[in-house]
């Protein structure tokens, strides 16, 4: 399975709005941090522990994402009527969500089951104001973000004491498999209708969850266990 690093980073689409930030926060002076020494040391050393951080320690499964491109295909080929395309694309996306996504596999912290990031989104956390202490580090993450170092911009805030949002698209493996043997079967027997509402349901099956920035969740389980 090919790991990707697709980051949909909304805190650094573009170095304009890390730098954007960083002019905010060194003009508004009157907004300058009121956390203790004591505290701000604790914070440093807190992120200073943690060997690695959640964009680290999860893995996205790149061919996983492709799962939703083709059963959005095999919808389309139904409504085009052609069956045999949606059917081999269904049996495309089966023979690809196998048990090689077991090693991408998580336990969902909101509900039962397991399921595979596919995508992920990173931006500064809501009604975050930085003060006049982080500008420096904002537009320091903010040349790197220019010169094509995403990775590096998100650790120097992290390392900076600023507040991140992580959040990652999981695609529910026991369902997604159900979904997909269901459309499969129904295309077989010429049910499209049927195959057609499976197929939805896979691509709105998505689930999104958040995670702190030193989180360390186990990924890869064994493929009987996430698959019930």
């Amino acid at each position: 399975m090919k790991k990707t690093t697709t980051l949909l980073a909304v805190a650094i689409t573009s170095a304009m709005t890390l730098t954007t930030l960083a002019n905010t926060a060194a003009a508004n002076t009157t907004a300058a941090s009121t956390t203790s020494t004591t505290e701000k040391t604790a914070q440093k050393t807190q992120q200073q522990n943690a060997t690695q951080y959640v964009i680290d320690t999860i893995e996205i499964a790149g061919e996983a994402k492709t799962i939703l491109t083709e059963a959005r295909a095999a919808r389309m080929a139904i409504f085009d009527g052609q069956d045999a395309a949606a059917l081999d694309l269904v049996k495309k996306a089966l023979t690809s969500f196998d048990k090689d996504v077991a090693k991408y596999a998580l336990k969902l912290q909101n509900g039962p089951g397991f399921a595979v990031p596919i995508d992920n989104s990173i931006s500064f956390v809501k009604g975050y104001k930085p003060t006049a202490d982080q500008a420096e580090v904002i537009a320091a993450a903010g040349k790197l973000a220019k010169s094509g170092q995403p990775m590096a911009a998100f650790k120097k805030m992290l390392d900076g004491n600023i507040a991140l949002d992580f959040k990652y698209a999981m695609l529910p493996v026991s369902s997604t498999v159900s979904q997909l043997e269901k459309a499969y079967a129904d295309l077989q027997a010429k049910k499209f209708y049927e195959a057609n509402l499976a197929l939805k349901a896979v691509e709105t099956s998505v689930i999104v969850e958040g995670y702190a920035a030193g989180a360390n969740p186990q990924q890869g389980y064994e493929w009987e266990a996430i698959i019930k």
